[in-house]
């Protein structure tokens, strides 16, 4: 049986009561839909390669490995490594993009975007996003 791996608290916590049916809109700029227990350890294909969905981001890291790049950017332009990208836990998506938590920092918040192939770091913990984001509940959305 899979196993989540390693998350942090504050995480953990969001997840006993998160069921899926509410979007966070973050910044006031993307409204994200977030994995619930579940739906972490579902199976997914990416680049015809199959992982379950925490770990998506190795995916998409070979798929750029393939293309013979070995780094990403960050806002700030700043280099981001590939293995980092690959270690990287997704919690949530929005039109492919994936929000992703970086156990090497702290499990601070970022999102990969798919079409720039470059990531932003959006939060210093996911209590910090959480309180930066507000969410809809599905059933009003129209």
């Amino acid at each position: 049986m899979l196993e989540l791996p390693s998350l942090p608290d504050d995480y953990l916590r969001f997840l006993e009561t998160h069921d899926g049916s509410k979007s966070f809109t973050f910044d006031e700029r993307n409204s994200w839909w977030l994995f619930t227990k579940d739906d972490l350890l579902e199976a997914v294909k990416i680049d015809r390669r199959k992982t379950v969905a925490i770990s998506q981001l190795r995916c998409f890291t070979e798929s750029l490995k393939d293309l013979g790049a070995d780094a990403l950017e960050d806002q700030d332009e700043n280099p981001f490594a590939l293995d980092r990208l690959s270690n990287g836990l997704a919690i949530g998506i929005n039109n492919g993009d994936v929000l992703f938590l970086d156990p090497s920092d702290d499990f601070s918040v970022w999102v990969y975007y798919l079409d720039g192939s470059d990531v932003e770091r959006l939060a210093d913990s996911f209590s910090d996003w959480l309180l930066a984001s507000a969410f809809d509940d599905d059933d009003n959305n129209e």
